[in-house]
């Protein structure tokens, strides 16, 4: 044990792990960040409710009960560095570290608890260049965390023609027709929870919510760890 233990600090001290935001060596456990950096993330620790800002986008658009999100991604801060590291980056145990500190500060509660968690579908070219698919593994960490059930194949990606991320809403909406679907028969009895990385014009998010509302009465619910003020 103590030779272990000597060759693991000799190896941290020959090859520290930096920080995924600022790339100084850490100096404390398994996190990715260090304590300056995690503190300034803009933290929202918005619940489900019909009061917060991304309810209040898709508000009317789309039969959504309620929605929640994590972080605030503001382009240019600490937060949407590493946000972008997830989604375009292999930054994995980045991810399953935030996931573990939005889950000590949320929970699903009331019709929530039974609820299946559906994640947006993946770019399946994208996901095998990464290695994973951000939403996908929200829904399975969370499904760890509470015992929520996850359905991956109540939706589906068939192609995506252009890039959303320099897209206007309105053409983010025209990019967006055909690519997803919905197979009723996939769909689990019960509430369901939308699981989306990030959500900046909603169009995604609205999109599939509109899917799922055309083959279920079921209350619908958004989850995301960040949303695009």
């Amino acid at each position: 044990m103590i030779r272990c233990n000597v060759w693991r600090d000799l190896q941290s001290w020959l090859y520290p792990e930096l920080c995924s935001a600022c790339q100084k060596p850490l100096e404390w456990g398994d996190a990715p960040l260090c304590l300056p950096c995690e503190a300034k993330l803009p933290y929202a620790l918005q619940a489900f409710g019909q009061t917060n800002a991304l309810f209040r986008r898709l508000e009317g658009r789309t039969a959504l009960h309620s929605a929640a999100y994590f972080l605030e991604y503001k382009r240019g801060s600490v937060g949407a560095e590493l946000l972008h590291k997830i989604k375009y980056d292999t930054h994995l145990k980045l991810l399953q570290y935030l996931l573990w500190q939005w889950a000590r500060e949320w929970k699903p509660f009331g019709i929530w608890e039974s609820a299946t968690l559906i994640p947006v579908p993946p770019n399946r070219w994208q996901s095998r260049n990464r290695g994973y698919h951000a939403a996908s593994e929200m829904a399975d960490a969370l499904s760890c965390m509470y015992g929520l059930k996850v359905c991956h194949n109540a939706l589906t990606r068939r192609f995506l023609t252009r890039s959303q991320t320099r897209l206007s809403r309105l053409d983010r909406w025209a990019n967006l027709d055909s690519v997803y679907s919905v197979h009723r028969k996939n769909l689990p009895l019960g509430p369901l929870i939308l699981v989306d990385d990030v959500v900046t014009t909603g169009a995604t998010a609205e999109r599939c919510l509109s899917l799922l509302q055309s083959e279920t009465d079921a209350p619908l619910a958004l989850l995301s760890l960040a949303y695009t003020l």
